[in-house]
This record gives C-alpha cells, structure tokens and sequence, in this order.
C-alpha cells in the first residue's frame, strides 16, 4: 500500500507539467496563424496600395501550378511498346511480334515504318564507317525496336513511328 500512495502521488506532480508542456506547444509544430510581423507586412502593402486584383491573379496562377503538378496529363497516355521483327529496308520493319501492348492491339502481323535519327542503335559496324546508324540495318536483318506510342492505337493509323532503341538480334543466333 505504501509503495502504491507514493507512485500515486508522483503521478498527480507530474501531471501539471505534462499540461503545460501541451499547451505551449498545443500545434504540434504547425502554426496555425501566421506570425505578427508577416501579417502586419501584408496589411501595409495593401495600404500603400497594392491592387487586390493582381494578388488574386497571383493566388490563380499558384492554384494552376499546384494542379499542374498534381499529374494532369496533357495528351494521351503513352506506353512502351517492343517490336520484335525482320528488317526490310527503309526504316521497314515486318513484325512479328512483341510486347503485350504490341500483342493487345493487334499489330503483329503488320508492316511498320520507323524513323531510326533519334534511337539509340545497337547494332554492329557492319558498312565500316566507325558510326553505328540505320545504315549498319541489312534487309532480312532480326530487330526489336522501342518505341512510345498512345495506349490504343490502330495498324492503319501508325503512320511513320518514332524508335527509340534499336537493337539488331540477327548476329545472336551465329553464337547460339
């Protein structure tokens, strides 16, 4: 009983130290209000005649970046797509396979055309000219090629597809 009364009474003195500790700091670090100095700065600005219009339109465009950079996309989704193909000449490429967003929309089976001047090409020097481009592609030549297009798209309105990464698989099945 003795040991209880004294634990008891320990208790009750540190109580009110607990609460006054939690009312000093009863925001937990965030202010609720700004500080008096910032405020009565504002106030002073407006009195010298700072236009209430142009601080709205300030407060607008913040609005607009905060939406911006929320993730509102801006045109359609885009998806990497993997072509698996035979090389026909002309940025040409018959394919036959890929990907599952190649597979999804049916293009398998189609011819595509591909702008090779950006891609990252991995292919062999095969003409010698020390640079590594579309001109190292022979006809009949096993590809894949990356590409981002929109997540739907159809055969006939691929048009000429920008690649991003070329690689040229015929010389893998030499060492196989």
């Amino acid at each position: 009983a003795g040991r209880l009364a004294v634990l008891l009474a320990l208790a009750l003195l540190g109580a009110p130290a607990v609460a006054a500790a939690h009312d000093r700091d009863d925001d937990h670090g965030h202010r609720a209000e700004r500080p008096a100095a910032v405020a009565e700065r504002d106030d002073d600005d407006r009195e010298d005649g700072e236009d209430r219009a142009e601080a709205q339109d300030d407060d607008d465009d913040d609005a607009e970046a905060e939406r911006r950079h929320r993730g509102k996309r801006r045109g359609p989704r885009l998806d990497t797509f993997v072509f698996a193909g035979v090389y026909e000449g002309n940025g040409a490429v018959a394919v036959t396979g890929g990907n599952s967003r190649v597979r999804k929309n049916r293009l398998a089976g189609t011819t595509i055309t591909f702008d090779f001047s950006a891609a990252r090409m991995r292919v062999a020097d095969a003409n010698g000219d020390g640079a590594r481009d579309a001109a190292d592609l022979e006809a009949g030549a096993r590809v894949v090629v990356q590409a981002r297009l929109p997540r739907r798209v159809e055969a006939a309105a691929t048009g000429v597809v920008v690649a991003r990464t070329v690689v040229d698989r015929t010389d893998e099945d030499d060492d196989a």
